[in-house]
């Protein structure tokens, strides 16, 4: 719900996991470039129902297969990801239209912006019991004006809300309250299976602001996004090709046995059959 040039400048170090949920902190903003000011976490909520409105399985898959920029605290390493997004957009769009999954008119209006707007929308009405307009504004970075701004502040638990049905979770159900795949323990799996799973993010390279970053990924992020590739793992199988680099990856590597033993420490009395 962010704009693509804020997701380009996230730090690492802005990047936690609170109680159920991910949590980003986004310090560049229209009305704050050079991100002095303090900001609030965003929350950013698993959906284990649907893969394909996973973003803790997506970024799980991108940790797995990208390797960390030496010297670099960006989220997203590397030059103009906010133009690389925009062109992987349309040629997704394109592939879309070309297999005659959407029509030529929708194709052309949708662009990066179009997420912010639909996601929005769905917010506020896509469904009886929507979330709060303040909320989503706040969570949008969107002027709500002069007075409304002092009087409407910030909370957690509205932005907490604005996250869960942003994740695509059904607002009117027992679901909406699901939890992320999670171990039953903290300790199930230790950091070993971690660093081979991302052994890409195993260092700082060299910065001390890298490797506290590192090292808060490694303890408090990477144990959900691990559990999110177990759970998951089977239907990622059959959907992604043998050439896709997670493929390559530790999980993907293990013999079966190996992976059902790993499978069975996760929490899954919540889970339900899964789509995409």
């Amino acid at each position: 719900m962010r704009r693509t040039n804020q997701l380009a400048a996230t730090k690492l170090k802005h990047v936690s996991w609170n109680s159920d949920a991910q949590t980003v902190r986004f310090s560049q903003q229209k009305g704050d470039q050079s991100g002095e000011r303090p900001t609030d976490a965003r929350h950013v909520y698993a959906n284990p129902f649907d893969i394909s409105l996973c973003s803790v399985l997506a970024l799980a898959v991108y940790f797995s297969c990208v390797e960390g920029e030496a010297g670099s605290v960006l989220h997203f390493g590397g030059g103009s990801q906010e133009q690389r997004f925009r062109r992987l957009l349309a040629r997704a769009l394109d592939e879309l239209h070309s297999r005659r999954t959407i029509g030529s008119q929708v194709d052309c209006n949708l662009g990066a912006h179009s997420l912010r707007k639909g996601v929005a929308t769905l917010n506020c009405s896509g469904s009886t019991a929507g979330t709060s307009i303040i909320s989503v504004c706040l969570r949008c970075s969107w002027s709500i004006g002069g007075v409304q701004a002092r009087y409407f502040r910030y909370e957690a638990a509205g932005d907490q809300f604005v996250g869960l049905a942003a994740s695509g979770l059904p607002v009117n159900t027992q679901k909406f309250g699901v939890l992320p795949p999670h171990f039953q323990t903290s300790n199930e799996v230790g950091m070993e299976v971690i660093k081979l799973q991302f052994p890409r993010w195993n260092t700082g390279a060299g910065s001390e602001e890298n490797e506290q970053s590192y090292t808060q990924l490694r303890t408090t992020v990477f144990p959900f996004l691990l559990a999110s590739l177990v759970r998951h793992f089977p239907l990622l199988d059959r959907l992604l090709g043998p050439r896709h680099p997670l493929c390559f990856s530790f999980l993907c590597r293990l013999d079966s046995a190996r992976r059902e033993a790993l499978a069975s420490l996760l929490n899954t009395d919540a889970f339900a059959s899964e789509s995409v």
